[in-house]
């Protein structure tokens, strides 16, 4: 179609004028990019012709090829030349000026991109594009390297990626139909990275481990080892390493009134074998600085998520093999949440008072760790279906400081207790990094960037076009809880590097789009508040507009206002 309408052109072809930058532009003497000839001023004798026998031979192909839209849809260039063609043939004289100006921007962009048809640069391109066209598929070269993989040990992973990944060999190449040394594509390569065999750090530096539940699935063969360390007899230590394994691959489940699901200790197999544990320091030492360098690589890797369960299934595993009592604490789902707590959230939160009193967490979330270190430990009821017989001090706290009632089974006002809950324990963080002292490991400036991190993916994330109304709710508690991760890093910092985070932060909210910017303002506004000491219940911060960011509201959220 571009060859038979630029030969009723007049003058030069038409092209698109470029700027030294390689761009589009526009002069002052004429308001199109366009320059050159005008299509449809002269008709060759045959033209209509043969205009009518390429539009035939496009209906026939057509009639016959219907996979395709693209082509018939009307913002396409090729379906609006089509349709011109076919005025042109009918009755040229319907052309309107716009249409034929039209025409003529088509064309320039047609010639600017791929040179006039039969020209050389045009000949080029498509002797490219039938190379590309008539090159191996993805599925060619997979079936070529499959083999590669089908000779390694099916129950082990790779230690060298490089034979597998190499370009086709002649031999392959003879059996497969694949051309000689033809290279690896990438999207096959990172498949391949899977069978990867090395250490988790360096899985997630490349990006094979992309959150804290793909770590949990790769650690119990990490913590296998460690926990059978102590058995002396090798068959033995395996055979223990083995079950561990198989256990920590049971699916998870969450259980009414505070139970469990069985332990691994639990099972009579495995206290058979504990007989034969020795008491080894080396095993001991060995899985403290496993559960320090996994505590790490989780917080440093994925900063702005909580540790999932799964992940602290493994944590406590390694606590109790290191010997130390440690109140890690799960998540609990709103759904089922009885109205308790048991022990470890109230000794979580008094460990996290030592860490975090006075501080710009404290602050922001008007904590009184006075009152929560003074709390007397209740021992939660264990009746079966109690629907809050008996109630413990601290989920008292956690309902009064949400300003809702213990005892429904209304899930947006159980979650807004849990998450007083999660913001008083810091939902393992404080345990973490006081047991661990992980503030010592850390230095100042990967807790500047573990906090940017948090600020940049609550962002980003804040961002993402989500239509159902349930999962905009879970995107609301999501980013809150990053937002809580930020400020707990941010209360391990120097004023000074505080003060030098917000300004980055004012920053950065100022590149996002106005209307994401007037929506979000709010929490940092109540960030920056507390960082100077002053409380989010103030009538200052209320008169400067801030927000406390929560996950969890019966009403309305104030993010959701622009939906």
């Amino acid at each position: 179609m571009v060859g038979l309408f630029l030969e009723t052109v007049e003058g030069e072809v038409p092209s698109l004028l470029r700027d030294p930058s390689g761009r589009a532009t526009q002069t002052a003497e004429s308001k199109s990019p366009v320059q050159g000839g005008w299509p449809c001023q002269h008709y060759p004798a045959d033209w209509t012709a043969r205009a009518s026998s390429l539009l035939a031979e496009y209906d026939a192909q057509r009639g016959e090829h219907q996979r395709c839209r693209k082509q018939e849809k009307a913002k396409e260039h090729s379906g609006q030349l089509r349709i011109y063609l076919r005025r042109c043939v009918e009755d040229p004289s319907s052309l309107q000026a716009r249409d034929v100006g039209r025409i003529r921007l088509i064309l320039a962009c047609y010639v600017t991109k791929r040179g006039a048809p039969d020209s050389p640069q045009c000949r080029a391109l498509r002797q490219e594009q039938i190379q590309h066209a008539g090159a191996p598929t993805f599925k060619d070269i997979a079936e070529a390297i499959l083999p590669r993989l089908q000779a390694c040990p099916p129950d082990e992973g790779l230690e060298d990626l490089g034979p597998i990944i190499q370009p086709i060999s002649e031999d392959e190449a003879g059996h497969w139909n694949v051309p000689v040394n033809t290279p690896i594509p990438s999207p096959l390569q990172h498949k391949v990275q899977r069978c990867l065999s090395d250490a988790v750090d360096t899985l997630v530096e490349r990006g094979l481990i992309t959150s804290g539940e793909t770590l949990a699935r790769v650690l119990p063969q990490m913590t296998a080892g460690i926990r059978a360390a102590g058995i002396a007899d090798p068959a033995l230590r395996r055979l223990y390493a083995a079950i561990y394994a198989a256990f920590r691959r049971r699916r998870s489940l969450l259980l009414l009134n505070m139970e469990k699901q069985v332990q691994i200790e639990e099972l009579p197999w495995v206290t058979a074998i504990d007989r034969f544990r020795r008491q080894d320091l080396a095993a001991r030492e060995s899985a403290k600085q496993t559960l320090e360098e996994v505590s790490l690589l989780a917080l440093v890797s994925f900063p702005h998520a909580i540790l999932p369960n799964k992940l602290l299934q493994e944590l406590r595993a390694l606590a109790k093999t290191a010997e130390m009592d440690l109140p890690i604490v799960d998540e609990v789902a709103a759904d089922i949440f009885m109205g308790q707590f048991s022990g470890k959230f109230l000794q979580a939160a008094k460990q996290a008072t030592a860490l975090l009193d006075g501080t710009l967490y404290a602050t922001y979330y008007g904590i009184d760790y006075q009152q929560v270190q003074e709390m007397p430990e209740v021992k939660p009821s264990k009746v079966f279906w109690s629907r809050q017989t008996t109630s413990n001090a601290f989920a008292e706290l956690c309902a009064q400081r949400a300003g809702v009632e213990l005892g429904g089974w209304d899930p947006a006002t159980n979650g807004m207790v849990i998450e007083q809950q999660q913001i008083l324990t810091t939902q393992n963080l404080a345990v973490l990094f006081a047991e661990l002292h992980l503030a010592d490991a850390l230095q100042e400036q990967q807790l500047v960037e573990m906090a940017r991190r948090c600020f940049e993916w609550v962002c980003e994330r804040q961002q993402v076009k989500v239509d159902r109304w349930h999962a905009r709710l879970i995107q609301i508690k999501n980013t809150a809880y990053a937002w809580r991760q930020m400020i707990f890093f941010l209360a391990l910092l120097p004023q000074p590097a505080v003060t030098e985070f917000l300004g980055w932060a004012k920053g950065h909210l100022k590149q996002q789009p106005e209307t994401f910017y007037n929506r979000f303002h709010p929490a940092l506004t109540g960030l920056v508040l507390a960082s100077e000491n002053c409380r989010l219940d103030s009538d200052d911060a209320r008169q400067a507009g801030a927000q406390r960011f929560l996950g969890w509201s019966k009403a309305r959220h104030w993010l959701l206002t622009d939906t």
